[in-house]
């Protein structure tokens, strides 16, 4: 009995020293988890960083380096890179055609096959399909794939002229734009999307592995802690949107003019294009704003009651998520990504056609039923805060990364 329990205690030791162990490496695991990873950032640059692709460059880079070592290498930034693209495009505009950013990518290339990362192994944050020998470390950053706009283009769908492909592109050049692309959705270690839209249409239209979508969303670019309701009178209408057309904009100004008939105390306030368009003239209400910055964006979204904007073709449509932010129940139309910000009947109202009675009812009806929507909205107001941030999207990314290793 003596020896049972003398070699008893040596195993229950041995068990014991093994638990211990266990413990430690799974302590030291978890304490390497959240060492912060070096992540390689490719863009092209504006030459005001903070304005380049609307501002969501900067926005994701600079929430990135709250979790990562974030290795800035911008492409197209050299002397010999931007005459080559002037040259080019000189050369397209006398010839009428254009390149479809094929020429940019074989320049982005070159660059990135000549350099030396100084993180040659860490995971790359790419927004161009551009393939190179770092594809198997390339997450993709997007909210619109070239294969969805040549399906339009294809299919001579009326969205088509809202789309990225100018019509003057040759199709050669398309197919060869699409076989770049097809090489990064192959090679790539994933595909992060803006939209739950897009990620579905990688999946069942352009036929990627699901395994490779991440869906991490988009943020808000306007500083939220401004946030200030006092001046609101319920009457208020904004429109945000520099592309006229593709917004929707002639269909927003039609609508309001059935409105205004009805109400005559309602306003539209519109931002985005730099010159009043012609549908304006004459109709009473409409306050034009022109182009304005983030910070004077701020002002409207506290002034005004309710977010109207039924793009004919919106890929993603951050204004959605700022206008939630800022309390404002919002219109938009049941296309793209548009249904993921608006719940019809809750936080706004979701149009089906472009039809001006159809509009004008449903600002009619936000102006009837304002408490229960903006009510709605305030109740949200936290989750929307946290789901359209830059930080959150950040986290979502290096969370995908670590899931894949690194």
């Amino acid at each position: 009995m003596k020896n049972c329990t003398t070699i008893l205690t040596a195993d229950s030791r041995q068990q014991t020293a093994d638990s211990r162990q266990q413990t430690a490496d799974s302590r030291q695991q978890t304490a390497d988890s959240r060492q912060p990873i070096t992540v390689n950032f490719f863009c092209t640059w504006s030459r005001d960083r903070k304005t380049s692709w609307s501002g969501i460059h900067y926005s994701l880079f600079t929430s990135l380096q709250q979790y990562a070592n974030v290795i800035d290498i911008p492409l197209l930034d050299s002397f010999t890179a931007r005459l080559a693209r002037k040259l080019k495009h000189i050369a397209d505009k006398l010839t009428r055609s254009d390149n479809f950013m094929v020429f940019d990518s074989k320049i982005m290339q070159a660059e990135i096959e000549s350099s030396k990362l100084p993180a040659h192994d860490a995971p790359c944050i790419m927004f161009h399909a551009v393939p190179s020998r770092y594809m198997q470390n390339t997450y993709m950053y997007q909210d619109l794939t070239v294969d969805f706009v040549y399906r339009m283009w294809k299919e001579k769908s009326p969205l088509s002229r809202f789309t990225p492909l100018p019509p003057n592109t040759k199709e050669s050049i398309v197919h060869e734009r699409l076989e770049l692309n097809r090489q990064v959705n192959e090679n790539c270690r994933g595909l992060l999307t803006m939209s739950q839209w897009l990620a579905k249409d990688l999946a069942v239209n352009t036929g990627i592995d699901a395994r490779k979508i991440h869906h991490v969303g988009g943020g808000c670019n306007i500083n939220t802690s401004l946030i200030d309701t006092h001046g609101k009178n319920g009457r208020r209408f904004l429109f945000v949107g520099r592309d006229w057309e593709r917004k929707n904009g002639p269909l927003a100004a039609e609508a309001f003019t059935k409105l205004h008939r009805k109400y005559p105390d309602a306003e539209l306030y519109i931002a985005g294009p730099s010159t009043a368009p012609q549908e304006l003239d004459g109709i009473s209400g409409v306050n034009f704003l022109g182009l304005l910055s983030y910070d004077e964006l701020v002002h409207y979204y506290n002034l005004c009651d309710f977010f109207v904007m039924p793009s004919r073709f919106e890929a993603y449509g951050i204004v959605f998520a700022e206008a939630l932010i800022f309390g404002l129940p919002c219109i938009g139309k049941d296309i793209c990504a548009m249904p993921e910000f608006i719940q019809d009947g809750k936080n706004g109202m979701l149009i089906h056609d472009d039809d001006p009675d159809e509009l004008a009812d449903c600002m009619e009806r936000l102006l009837l039923d304002r408490n229960n929507f903006v009510s709605y909205v305030e109740a949200m107001h936290d989750k929307y805060l946290t789901q359209y941030s830059w930080k959150s999207v950040a986290e979502r990314i290096i969370d995908v990364m670590r899931q894949d290793g690194f």
